[in-house]
C-alpha cells in the first residue's frame, strides 16, 4: 500500500475514533470538548505502530488506551473491529465507575 494512502486512512481512522469516543463519553453525561480526546500523533510525522489515545474531560479523570496502526487504519470508514469496540467500551466503563463513585 502506498505511504500516502496509509497516512490518509490513518488520519481518517483517528478522526472517526476521536468522534466515537467523544460521543460515547458525552452520552454518559460528561461534557467533552474536541480537545478532550487526543492522540499522540500529528500529520507530518511518520505513522507509528502504536498510538496512544488520551481522554481528559474537564473535571474528570484521564483515561488512556492505545491502538495499533492496523486498528486505526481499519477504522478509516467505520468502526467495526471487535477489538477496537472493546477499547471504546473499556473507556466507557472507566467513566461509568468514576460517575458512580464520586
Amino acid at each position: 500500500m502506498p505511504q500516502n494512502s496509509t497516512v490518509a486512512e490513518y488520519s481518517a481512522g483517528l478522526n472517526l475514533l476521536k468522534k466515537k469516543v467523544r460521543e460515547e463519553v458525552t452520552a454518559l453525561g460528561i461534557a467533552t470538548d474536541p480537545d478532550d480526546v487526543t492522540f499522540d500523533w500529528h500529520p507530518g510525522r511518520a505513522v507509528p505502530d502504536l498510538v496512544e489515545l488520551k481522554v481528559a474531560p474537564r473535571g474528570a479523570p484521564v483515561v488512556l488506551t492505545a491502538f495499533s496502526q492496523a486498528q486505526v487504519e481499519d477504522c478509516h470508514q467505520r468502526i467495526e473491529r471487535p477489538d477496537v469496540l472493546e477499547h471504546i467500551r473499556t473507556i466507557v466503563v472507566e467513566y461509568n465507575k468514576w460517575l458512580y463513585t464520586r
